[in-house]
């Protein structure tokens, strides 16, 4: 067994996932645990290091990951933010990963490992689905080793999946029965989940990698959510709605399970398709015998396994919402063009967009200025940022102007992925904290800059369709 003491990231420490993770390495290993979560939070136990970071950001991706050996990466964006945010969860995703993964290389990290889902034997797939692909191609495509575990529902208490089932089940009087129901799964306990992490995490012959995981039991939703009433001892009504579709529920879910409709709705989708192991290769490594569903759904059941954890305290201070805008919006990728390509294209097509009072001023290879013909001064200014700048990422930095802020941000063209799962161009604004009163900023230049970015993207899309 691989015995090296690693200083371990953890990304998405506070999730419940994250919890048990870092439960287990600190009570059972000699690793440095290096927790980063978007809040702030307590660590009482001297392994334990915490790292406050948003992924989204590249600058904090960086820091976060400094000192790092190996990276655990356990993050999803389908929950809402508090922040003032354009941009799909898939697009955030990926992003994200993407930020990940050249943070990774930029440490030094030798390892990322990624609990991902499981993926149906179907060219078509869900978005939820094809996101998780699309961050597997991401924290692979940066040239750290990557190990990927693809796990489907995780039984366990916190668990988003989990939850929104047992809630369902309490809070509804009927079991629906209807055709993507019927699709076949296959769950994971928790503690086998943290267990084929660990000995992963522990394995470096698993790098590069990808395995599937999961329970011995493989049953349709229909029968998990008729086990679930079973072990709750509650009786409920089993209810064929033949014509129905899942997503005719998602305000419903929504409703009953006090779940946000963000995180339903992509997860609903996601029904229709087979979630089941093709082998269990990496469990035959591990040489263990996974837990039945039935006892895995007691365990997650028992209120003495929904404690908080010993070695991660509450949140220090309340999340305040940040008072900046993110945006990320996906654009039109062309295998002939480099990000920096892409950004000179936004600066010259800008001048072409802009319609009075406005106007905007190209000047060739260094900055566009955006103004009211009736001032003098310009509103605002973006500079090509040509100290960082490389063939996938490429920035436009303001650098002055009437609404110019003190901290001023900069637009992001970058592009992201694997060619394999087809890479994406994304246009991203970070750091941009407005000069305007917050209230009007929303209802003014935020919307504003949605329409801009919409209309390059239609620009881009007939572009590439002229280009054959």
């Amino acid at each position: 067994m691989h015995t090296e003491h690693l200083n371990i990231a953890i990304a998405g420490a506070t999730g419940f996932v994250g919890r048990a993770l870092i439960d287990a390495l600190l009570d059972d290993s000699s690793h440095h645990l290096i927790a980063l979560s978007r809040r702030a939070f307590a660590s009482n136990h001297p392994r334990l290091t915490v790292r406050t970071c948003d992924l989204l950001a590249l600058d904090q991706s960086e820091t976060a990951l400094q000192g790092a050996d190996l990276a655990v990466y356990l993050i999803h964006a389908m929950w809402p933010q508090e922040q003032l945010r354009q941009g799909s969860f898939a697009d955030c995703d990926l992003l994200a990963a993407d930020n990940f993964a050249r943070a990774a290389r930029q440490a030094g990290v030798k390892r990322i490992v990624f609990l991902s889902g499981l993926q149906p034997d179907l060219p078509k797939r869900s978005l939820h689905l094809r996101s998780r692909l699309e961050v597997e191609g991401a924290l692979a495509s940066h040239h750290v080793p990557l190990t990927v575990l693809r796990a489907g529902i995780i039984l366990g208490a916190g668990g988003s999946s989990f939850q929104i089932f047992t809630r369902l089940v309490q809070r509804f009087p009927a079991i629906p029965r209807f055709p993507e129901l019927e699709s076949r799964t296959q769950p994971i306990a928790l503690d086998d989940t943290i267990r084929l992490l660990r000995y992963v995490i522990d394995h470096p012959v698993t790098a590069n990698r990808t395995y599937d995981i999961g329970g011995p039991d493989v049953m349709t939703y229909t029968e998990m959510l008729e086990a679930c009433a079973q072990v709750m001892g509650l009786r409920r009504l089993k209810v064929p709605i033949p014509w129905a579709k899942a997503q005719h529920f998602g305000a419903a879910v929504s409703h009953f399970t006090h779940t946000p409709k963000e995180l339903v709705e992509p997860l609903l989708e996601s029904l229709a398709y087979p979630m089941v192991a093709k082998d269990h290769d990496l469990q035959d490594m591990a040489a263990f015998d996974a837990m039945p569903f039935t006892e895995a759904l007691k365990r997650a059941l028992d209120p003495a396994n929904a404690a908080p954890r010993p070695h991660l305290l509450p949140p220090v201070a309340p999340h305040a919402p940040k008072r900046a805008l993110f945006a990320v919006h996906r654009l039109q990728q062309s295998p002939r063009r480099t990000a920096l390509a892409f950004a000179k294209l936004y600066m010259q097509w800008l001048p072409r967009y802009i319609s009075p009072p406005l106007f905007a001023e190209h000047r060739p290879g260094t900055e566009v200025i955006l103004r009211v013909r009736t001032l003098g001064m310009p509103l605002l200014r973006l500079e090509l940022d040509d100290r960082h700048t490389e063939p996938s990422s490429a920035s436009l930095q303001v650098t002055g102007g009437l609404l110019a802020p003190q901290q001023q941000g900069r637009l992001n063209f970058r592009i992201a992925g694997a060619a394999e799962h087809g890479q994406a161009l994304l246009a991203v604004v970070d750091g941009y904290k407005p000069l305007l009163p917050w209230e009007l900023y929303r209802f003014t230049q935020a919307p504003m800059h949605a329409r801009t970015m919409e209309a390059f993207a239609r620009f881009l899309r007939e572009a590439t369709a002229k280009d054959g």
